[in-house]
């Protein structure tokens, strides 16, 4: 599933002419262990804009997106430390980072609204 919410990322993106960096990880990848290799992921992102998928397995739980004022280090910082969205992340959980340049950074609510519609993620509230 997450495969396919890339996919349709690139579409969009393609399709509105703009880019991004696409980095997945595993979730314990970036959480937990607190060495070296976890700081050295955070890096390639956590002060950067964008747009983030977390994924179970089949199923896409949340996306997400950096507000203004905030990057995508801070708001996966805050799910992971939300122990309702937790409870649905194991270490093998998959982790995606599409990291936006600052000149197209206002695209993210874009994306972000387009796949949420698109995918109907379980923790995603869809406000009409």
């Amino acid at each position: 599933m997450l495969n396919q919410v890339l996919d349709e990322s690139s579409k969009y993106s393609n399709t509105h002419n703009f880019s991004y960096e696409k980095l997945i990880y595993k979730k314990g990848e970036l959480w937990g262990n607190d060495n070296e290799a976890e700081h050295n992921q955070w890096a390639k992102f956590e002060k950067s804009p964008g747009v983030y998928i977390l994924a179970t397995g089949k199923e896409i739980i949340y996306i997400g997106k950096s507000s203004t004022g905030s990057n995508v280090g801070q708001r996966l910082f805050e799910h992971f430390n939300n122990k309702e969205k937790l409870k649905f992340l194991t270490d093998d959980s998959d982790v995606a980072v599409l990291v936006f340049s600052d000149k197209d950074k206002s695209l993210t609510l874009a994306l972000e609204s387009y796949l949420i519609e698109k995918f109907k993620p379980k923790l995603n509230k869809i406000i009409p």
